[in-house]
């Protein structure tokens, strides 16, 4: 029970007389003196009645917000149960109880204030973004304790440690045994660690391309063109393939690239021996034909000391990374279909860099090792750390910040975030630190990761992972151009499912623009979140850059709630592949090694990481790529207000039975038409959340 003090102002009538007199006089009527005047008094009395405020205070006792069902002796019995409705709508109590409920989330959701990218203060090891100001210790011992996120991190930690137990059986048993001299070897470090897989008991860990012909690793296809090619467009990172144009409003201007291509080289005879006809550099870009692939944030990447594979038996040197560039044609299939093919790679981006081709041999081998290099450190640091891990970061955090259960979006939106949190907060540092995984495995280490993260960051925008902007900004749109792009094709199928979802969601709940114009907690958050967000001492924290600061309209706010969805989708396209492509070393090499006998790029695999890195890539690359914890628009089990729990499910229905069969086809005939497959984005293997 709670004591409150009342004070109440009720309306009154108050009483007022007004009393007049009168004197006057009058004959007295005495007959002996009829002109005897006596005096005569009149008193005259009028009521008025006039309204007026009367203030009371007093004592009461009642039941305390949140509670009801008063029992004498006994106390308030029941909660009180607050509807799924927008803060505007909401009773007074219930307002109330939101109020608290946010209060008491913001003293644990704080984003940190990042210091500024040009304080001279500033070493190349801090970021520049925000994240959640919690240790991880605090971030993990809140996860354990919060049901909702238990099971997940339970599952989590599960993994992790069995794959920690297999690499460290791997090491003292069967690791010894191999001279990384030969491909079998490297064979092995990926057929081991996939069927350990096969030994977990949950069903959290699988893979899409564990059959052989699906994936890369046998048959040498890893070393095939058409496979290195095909990687654009449907391996880890499928973000990078750029058309050239004449003036690079779309994809990259031709006047740019050739600043940066040696002129010595003759570009028009690659061209042509890609295509098997005559073209030129300038015809193939004038018929929309010519693609290149550039890494601008890999130009001049730190270069750090070996601390892997220096020991008594390998005293190679570690080869400094490159940022090569590789230049793309379209040409025919053997069936006279339109096929991109590889036409060249310098190794750097300056002018004076070396040309190859595939006419090279093992020194053609070597230019795209350099380039899938440079390619695996730009997919894991800027597309996939940067652009969903950090990008959706402080959008979660606002979301608990400024959203309280009963928020219609709420129990939609924190399930698209489940895990995201502790995942970024253990995971982070395991990457980015000192002596640890990007230190470890890639030449840049830790020193070229933060570069990659803060030079990225200062560039990036709001809609920079949208697909459809980003696939016409980089002018990789056109169907007829490029008929095999799976990213493309099949990421379209789901964003559109995606988007009519998010239409749904917002139509159920706000019946006008003004509803969106009127919720104050959603107007709050996208305060917080933009970078032009004013008002409050929190608003513009989140410094997203082009992300609105006040919502005017439905169609807004759906288009907020899509793209925050589509994170999750674009996460699982830069995320999972790596299991396929990127654990297996010949493929996907973190660096390259001086071959001690042959100066001048000898045997490929004698320039390859030998095993201590090849485990090492394997064990992170499973800790990437296998986790799935659930499956996309699945939790209608986990919404409690029943409009909401039929949209999902309906959501969830169609994405299994109408676009699993189409996504599963689709890689079926690209199957059997000898293309790599895409199975990244079929509903299947697609979860809620980035939740790895």
């Amino acid at each position: 029970m709670c004591r409150y003090n009342i004070t109440k102002t009720r309306r009154i009538l108050r009483k007022n007389v007004t009393t007049t007199t009168e004197y006057h006089t009058k004959n007295c009527g005495v007959a002996l003196n009829p002109d005897l005047m006596c005096p005569d008094t009149r008193v005259y009395s009028r009521i008025y009645w006039y309204p007026a405020k009367k203030t009371e205070s007093y004592e009461v006792v009642k039941c305390c917000p949140g509670w009801s069902n008063y029992v004498i002796n006994v106390g308030c019995t029941k909660r009180t149960q607050c509807d799924y409705v927008l803060p505007q709508n909401d009773n007074k109590m219930c307002k109330l109880i939101r109020m608290k409920y946010k209060a008491y989330n913001r003293m644990y959701y704080q984003l940190t204030t990042p210091i500024s990218p040009n304080d001279p203060k500033r070493t190349n090891l801090d970021v520049i973004f925000p994240t959640l100001n919690q240790t991880t210790e605090t971030v993990l011992k809140r996860v354990m304790m919060d049901k909702f996120t238990s099971h997940w991190f339970n599952v989590y930690f599960h993994g992790m440690l069995k794959r920690n137990n297999v690499t460290q059986a791997y090491a003292q048993q069967t690791f010894k045994q191999l001279s990384f001299d030969k491909i079998e070897d490297y064979i092995s470090v990926y057929e081991y660690f996939i069927a350990s897989l096969k030994t977990n008991p949950l069903p959290y860990f699988k893979v899409p391309l564990s059959k052989p012909e699906l994936g890369i690793v046998y048959g040498g296809r890893w070393a095939l063109d058409k496979m290195f090619v095909e990687q654009r467009l449907a391996g880890l990172n499928p973000m990078a393939l750029q058309k050239v144009t004449p003036t690079g409003d779309v994809g990259i201007g031709f006047g740019k690239l050739m600043a940066s291509l040696n002129k010595t080289f003759n570009w028009n005879k690659a061209i042509t021996d890609a295509v098997g006809r005559y073209e030129t550099l300038e015809t193939a870009m004038a018929k929309g034909l010519l693609f290149a692939v550039d890494y601008p944030i890999y130009h001049d990447i730190p270069h750090v000391t070996d601390i892997m594979d220096l020991n008594s038996t390998d005293n190679r040197n570690m080869l400094r990374s490159t940022s090569p560039i590789g230049i793309f044609v379209v040409g025919k299939d053997a069936n006279g279909k339109n096929e991109l093919k590889i036409a060249a790679i310098q190794m750097d981006y300056q002018p004076a860099s070396k040309v190859r081709t595939p006419k090279d041999g093992n020194k053609w081998m070597v230019a795209k090792a350099f380039l899938q290099v440079a390619d695996f450190a730009v997919v894991e640091i800027y597309e996939h750390l940067l652009k969903t891990h950090v990008r959706i970061e402080p959008i979660c955090i606002c979301i608990h910040r400024h959203l309280p259960p009963k928020h219609p979006l709420y129990m939609f939106l924190k399930i698209h975030c489940r895990g995201l949190i502790p995942t970024n907060s253990y995971g982070f540092p395991r990457l980015t630190n000192e002596q640890m995984y990007m230190h470890r495995l890639f030449g840049m280490g830790h020193i070229g990761t933060l570069q990659i993260l803060n030079n990225g960051y200062l560039n990036m925008k709001w809609k920079d992972n949208d697909l459809l902007v980003n696939i016409k900004a980089r002018g990789v749109d056109d169907r007829e151009i490029l008929p095999y792009y799976p990213y493309r094709d099949d990421g379209k199928v789901i964003y559109d499912i995606i988007d009519s979802f998010s239409k749904d969601l917002v139509d159920l709940y706000y019946k006008s623009d003004d509803d969106v114009v009127n919720d104050d907690e959603i107007q709050s958050l996208v305060n917080e979140l933009s970078a032009d967000g004013t008002g409050t001492v929190d608003s513009g924290k989140g410094k997203i850059v082009g992300f609105p600061a006040k919502l005017t309209s439905k169609e807004e706010l759906s288009d907020i709630i899509k793209q925050v969805i589509w994170l999750v989708v674009q996460h699982a396209a830069v995320n999972y592949p790596i299991m396929g492509y990127g654990s297996f070393t010949p493929n996907m090499p973190t660096k390259l090694y001086e071959d001690p006998d042959h100066k001048d790029y000898g045997k490929y695999l004698s320039m390859l990481p030998r095993g201590h890195i090849s485990v090492l890539q394997t064990f992170v690359t499973l800790n990437l790529g296998t986790m799935r914890y659930d499956k996309m628009f699945d939790y209608s089990n986990l919404i409690e207000e029943g409009r909401g729990k039929l949209l999902v499910d309906r959501y969830f229905q169609q994405m299994s039975k109408e676009i699993q069969p189409i996504l599963q086809k689709r890689n079926e005939q690209r199957l059997a038409q000898g293309h790599l497959t895409y199975p990244y984005l079929e509903p299947k293997w697609l979860p809620n959340s980035i939740h790895t």
